[in-house]
């Protein structure tokens, strides 16, 4: 994914979801001839569907459970490789998306669905009840080492309100992680590529997803879409970041629009492509407001 690196962080993510139990065999992580340079680890104990969640890790009653599922954005500064997180993908998935909510346990992973104690705790439809915060880590390849970035105050309660780190991008000395908010919106955070600090943290309201950044000549871009019920009847647009540093990190401006949510945004021939979500893309919005 970066020349001389080679990267497992999403495969090793992926596939340590679940209950960590002595019963069944692990899984086999894919290397595809590469090395493991990061792996989820248990941040949660588990005693049965709908039950109270034991403290720990390390468990002294129930299980080990991994939440934090899968790598969902990613993006390299320096020697510096940023990765976010969305915990608990494949319920999400299932809930959101297939309109499953049945709540169910295999011997590697476990969907609580409503039944969960997040779904209680914070009044969430049955189809997100697995939601739990996503994270941020800091991977350096000179060192080896991951850390995580630990928030605080009013950023530290936007990291906990969104649904996981979709889009990750970096200009110049500003490295932007963003992804969909439970309250609506997007949060965006951004850090300082040089020292490692948070310097803003905001939620753009009347926005519901976005995926990718794009740098082109210096200049970074981001495809974003709208609630289908906005009036406009055009939900998609693409957004020019026009922060500056020091000053505000988070700024940005539109500069196109789209006739459905932006997927994918690519330079060709010194244009900017963009392919889009079918309509309805933002299911995972809707079934935050447990509407479907």
């Amino acid at each position: 994914m970066f020349p001389g690196l080679r990267l497992l962080l999403a495969a090793s993510f992926f596939a340590s979801v679940g209950i960590a139990g002595a019963a069944p065999p692990p899984i086999p992580l894919p290397t595809a001839n590469g090395q493991l340079l990061s792996k989820a680890q248990p941040d949660e104990c588990f005693n049965g569907i709908g039950q109270p969640y034991p403290s720990g890790p390390p468990c002294a009653t129930g299980q080990p459970k991994v939440n934090q599922a899968y790598v969902w954005g990613l993006a390299k500064s320096g020697n510096k490789i940023w990765f976010g997180t969305v915990p608990n993908t494949h319920c999400l998935v299932q809930g959101a998306f297939l309109g499953s909510t049945s709540p169910y346990t295999t011997a590697s992973w476990v969907c609580e669905f409503g039944s969960s104690q997040p779904a209680t705790a914070l009044s969430l439809p049955a189809a997100i009840g697995d939601f739990r915060p996503p994270r941020i880590y800091v991977y350096d390849t000179i060192t080896q080492t991951t850390t995580e970035k630990t928030l605080a105050g009013g950023a530290a309660a936007l990291l906990s309100s969104t649904i996981g780190i979709r889009a990750a991008g970096t200009v110049g000395d500003v490295v932007l992680r963003a992804g969909p908010a439970l309250s609506g919106g997007i949060n965006v955070f951004a850090f300082q590529a040089s020292t490692g600090l948070l310097i803003g943290a905001q939620n753009l309201a009347g926005y519901v997803n976005i995926r990718k950044f794009l740098v082109v000549d210096g200049v970074l871009y981001a495809g974003v879409g709208l609630p289908t019920s906005a009036p406009p009847a055009k939900l998609g647009r693409v957004l020019r970041w026009t922060g500056s540093l020091p000053g505000t990190p988070i700024a940005f401006e539109e500069v196109a629009q789209l006739d459905s949510m932006a997927a994918e945004l690519a330079l060709h021939d010194g244009r900017i492509f963009v392919t889009t979500w079918p309509e309805g893309g933002d299911r995972l919005a809707r079934a935050k407001r447990g509407s479907t």
